[in-house]
């Protein structure tokens, strides 16, 4: 399934909560499963092993058919040296941060980020949201990884138009590797999420209309609500991650 690529999506940020209690109705998900101890949203840790992260996972994540996607994920954050690989892309991130600031979080790393950034949505979305509370963690654990180089060179994605298109790229590249894995729910939403990740830095004050391919997800719902499920907990997430690191680096001065 392809992805209309760059163009329209995403509008207002509105009816987060009504949309995806609708998607839980029509999947039938059983909210009680899902609670969790609201104390622990710790998903990911860098400082620990890829093999113990994958384990933290498997334990956290409702839909078994993607743990195998993250897996393939959290092995090339490994593989392709995350660790080592600068949060910042200055040439995106200028806009929201002032010199001196992208200056101070330039050390900190893309594999401590982009869990920092997962586990921020953990904390914020109703874990009642059922099997749809693992593609928020999924745009967050993918939104960056086209700051990488490496891996931007082996999957040959382009970076020409920000990081955020290339992180897109990558999981269209992952979603289309393991297809016959996914059912009709999966990619729906895996293509939601591709979205999402591909316009977190785009200027949204316009109004899109909707895929009609995406709107098989919800059957009784209008089109016009079908909006930002996603993308609002992303920068969200994101933002407040990028608080916690600044004052990580104030602390140690």
């Amino acid at each position: 399934m392809k992805v209309q690529k760059g163009k329209e999506f995403w509008m207002s940020v509105n009816n987060i909560s009504k949309v995806t209690k609708l998607i839980n109705e029509k999947r039938k998900v059983d909210k009680n499963i899902y609670t969790s101890n609201i104390q622990t949203f710790i998903v990911l840790d860098f400082n620990l092993t890829k093999e113990q992260n994958l384990m933290l996972l498997k334990n956290v994540l409702k839909n078994t058919k993607l743990f195998e996607l993250f897996g393939y994920i959290i092995n090339d954050m490994y593989k392709f040296d995350f660790i080592n690989t600068s949060s910042v892309d200055a040439s995106i991130q200028s806009n929201n941060y002032n010199t001196n600031d992208l200056d101070l979080l330039e050390g900190i790393n893309l594999l401590e980020h982009s869990f920092g950034v997962v586990n921020q949505m953990n904390s914020k979305i109703d874990k009642s949201y059922g099997q749809v509370f693992d593609f928020y963690l999924l745009a967050a654990l993918v939104h960056d990884f086209g700051k990488n180089p490496q891996l931007r060179n082996n999957y040959f994605l382009s970076s020409e138009k920000g990081h955020h298109k290339a992180s897109a790229e990558y999981l269209e590249q992952k979603r289309d590797e393991l297809s016959e894995s996914f059912g009709k729910f999966e990619l729906d939403m895996i293509n939601l999420v591709i979205e999402a990740v591909r316009v977190h830095h785009d200027n949204l004050n316009i109004s899109i209309k909707i895929p009609n391919n995406l709107s098989s997800i919800v059957d009784k719902i209008d089109n016009n609500e079908l909006q930002n499920i996603i993308l609002k907990f992303l920068k969200e997430s994101d933002i407040s991650q990028r608080e916690i690191e600044l004052k990580k680096i104030n602390s140690l001065k």
